[in-house]
């Protein structure tokens, strides 16, 4: 250790505290102001002077610092001086007394084979509020999953606790931070996967504050999704219903797709089509249905289609048959409905040649065979046409014929 030549105050002190007493050692130190005791500022550099000297050397020495009886540094430790004689200029920064305020000191001890002595200097430090820092660490979690995270684990505030301070976070995703546990969850969402930036920002009761930036990476979720679903709301009788739909597995595993319509399996695969008829009409819920076995993962979503009546399919479909006549015998018509049923169907039969017309009202049911008797007047002999037309309330013309009486 470099040897530093000391006052001759400070030399003729230790000489003349040694001259009485051949077996002694003697510490002394001073503040960089001359006295034990000095005052400054946080973040301030001080120096301190101390001297010692053994008549009985080898002796050894420590210099340390303590605030409120709690070793704060370590200047010197345990130093063995076989001269019998040390000095040293020894500076103090914020290295050393850390980022507090407060009383710190510094005791210098010495001895040797016979004594020992020591030697207290006292700095106070002001302190000054420190803005708290935070590390935030990037974070990875899947989409469609919450990610939660503890910010007091990263902060530091030296003068604060972490019930004081406060914190916000910014993200591409929705983000809460609880006030008191200061713990923040992300709700990360599905659909948006890669890297996104991120920062959080940290402020103490006094609002010094800093930020720190961090990335989110989102990774697609082993998850099922119904990517879409094709299915009209409504269709009109006679037409093709066709209804379909995809899904995507994020692990692509294999999948099996199921349709039912109003509860009845109708198709295994992702697609189904339905030719309607005329007796269709109605709402129908479709339910598609997705599902990764490997994973035990299903999804499932709904459609109502509502099938809209026709009534031109509902025009029955009409046979006109006539008996023969006979001379002394009446004629008849047969009518037969092989469509659905028709309230008031309206007959009307004419003869031009003869000056014969006649309207007849009746009701006629599906599947039903009507005979219909018609007054054609007895007296008129010979071979004619009969025109027969249907029609019925509703309708446009059913029906016509033309037969030969």
């Amino acid at each position: 250790m470099m040897k530093q030549i000391i006052s001759g105050i400070f030399a003729f002190f230790l000489v003349a505290m040694l001259s009485s007493n051949a077996s002694a050692v003697a510490t002394f130190a001073e503040m960089q102001n001359g006295a034990s005791v000095m005052t400054i500022t946080e973040g301030d550099t001080v120096y301190f002077d101390v001297g010692m000297f053994s008549v009985n050397p080898p002796m050894t020495y420590d210099i340390k610092m303590y605030q409120n009886g709690n070793l704060v540094s370590t200047l010197r430790d345990n130093i063995q001086d076989d001269d019998g004689w040390y000095s040293e200029r020894i500076y103090i920064s914020e290295a050393e007394y850390g980022q507090v305020g407060g009383a710190f000191q510094i005791i210098i001890s010495s001895e040797d084979a016979e004594s020992s002595d020591y030697y207290t200097l006292t700095l106070n430090v002001n302190g000054v509020n420190d803005a708290p820092s935070i590390a935030m660490p990037d974070i990875t979690a899947e989409e469609g999953t919450l990610y939660s995270i503890d910010l007091d684990d990263y902060a530091i505030d030296v003068d604060n606790a972490d019930s004081e301070l406060t914190f916000e976070v910014y993200a591409y995703c929705g983000v809460t931070v609880d006030p008191v546990t200061h713990v923040a969850t992300f709700d990360l969402p599905l659909g948006y996967t890669g890297g996104f930036w991120g920062d959080v920002w940290v402020y103490d009761s006094d609002g010094a504050f800093s930020i720190s930036f961090f990335t989110i990476t989102a990774t697609p979720a082993n998850g099922l999704n119904i990517l879409s679903v094709n299915a009209p709301s409504s269709i009109k009788e006679g037409q093709t219903l066709s209804v379909s739909f995809d899904a995507v597995d994020s692990d692509g595993d294999p999948l099996t797709y199921y349709i039912y319509k109003n509860g009845v399996l109708v198709s295994s695969t992702n697609s189904y089509s339905w030719k309607t008829g005329e007796n269709d009409a109605g709402t129908y819920n479709f339910d598609f249905i997705v599902i990764d076995a490997t994973d035990g993962l299903t999804d499932m979503e709904s459609r109502i289609v509502t099938v809209q009546n026709v009534a031109s399919l509902r025009k029955p479909s009409l046979n006109v048959e006539l008996q023969p006549v006979y001379v002394f015998g009446d004629a008849y018509l047969k009518i037969r409905n092989r469509g659905m049923a028709v309230d008031d169907l309206e007959i009307t039969a004419r003869i031009p040649e003869i000056d014969y017309e006649e309207t007849i009202n009746v009701d006629i049911e599906r599947n039903e065979v009507k005979q219909i008797q018609l007054n054609i007047p007895q007296e008129q002999s010979g071979t004619y046409i009969l025109e027969v037309k249907l029609e019925a309330d509703n309708y446009d013309a059913l029906k016509y014929a033309v037969v030969e009486i």
